[in-house]
């Protein structure tokens, strides 16, 4: 029974002092103040834990308070050779990331330390605000020596974020309800079996404006208040 116990003992130790073969590598995102129209860099640093080989992660940002994000200098800290390393900005509907894709061509452990930095260049007009620079853990992944995959999580990455000092937040206006105009334009046509045909715009624009009230103009220019629902499916 002692056996069993200090057995126990033993091990509970040698996990405490060795967590895990795989630790997985952790990502550093800087913080900084910029006022706005102009800019600021931002350090994006590296900490090898477990021998990776090759790493892919993408920092995530509210791009509305940004003219510009300059990733010329991503990986400064990077030397050309012995690596297959890229930066850049995603395009569109993805320009609120910047992804980062880094391997050794050698299979030696990528360096720990900073890659580089981002610079952040806020809008003449951005309002006085705290933007969070996060990692994406979603599309993070590493590559360790042995070309095995570890995901990263959450808790790999270090959050920043950029304090913005700007013109003064303005109360948002009021809420105005959306117009959509069912009435159309009449087409020409002598099919009998449509005895009016209309042309009506495509809704989805007008659908997705956020407001709540809507008022609908129905053929023949009638008018109706209709307020917005949403209904989320069951689990199941």
């Amino acid at each position: 029974m002692k056996s069993a116990a200090l057995t126990s003992v033993m091990l509970s130790i040698h996990l405490f002092l060795f967590p895990s073969a795989h630790a997985e590598p952790v990502i550093e995102i800087g913080s900084g103040f910029v006022e706005n129209g102009t800019g600021v860099e931002i350090p994006i640093l590296f900490n090898n834990r477990d021998d990776v080989i090759g790493i892919q992660f993408d920092v995530v940002f509210e791009p509305s308070f940004f003219d510009d994000v300059d990733t010329s200098h991503c990986l400064g800290q990077i030397s050309d050779g012995g690596f297959l390393a890229a930066c850049s900005r995603l395009d569109w509907p993805n320009r609120d990331i910047v992804r980062f894709v880094i391997v050794s061509l050698e299979r030696q452990p990528l360096p720990s330390g900073q890659l580089g930095h981002l610079t952040f260049n806020a809008n003449p007009d951005a309002e006085s605000s705290v933007v969070p620079l996060d990692g994406l853990s979603c599309t993070g992944l590493a590559i360790g020596s042995e070309l095995e995959e570890i995901p990263l999580t959450p808790g790999d990455y270090q959050a920043g974020e950029i304090v913005i000092t700007g013109l003064e937040p303005s109360d948002p206006p009021e809420p105005q309800p959306a117009n959509l105009d069912l009435d159309g334009e009449l087409i020409a046509g002598e099919d009998p079996i449509f005895r009016r045909l209309l042309r009506i715009e495509n809704p989805i624009s007008i659908l997705a404006v956020g407001a709540n009230e809507m008022v609908l103009t129905l053929p023949g220019g009638t008018q109706l208040v209709a307020t917005k629902k949403q209904f989320v499916p069951r689990q199941g």
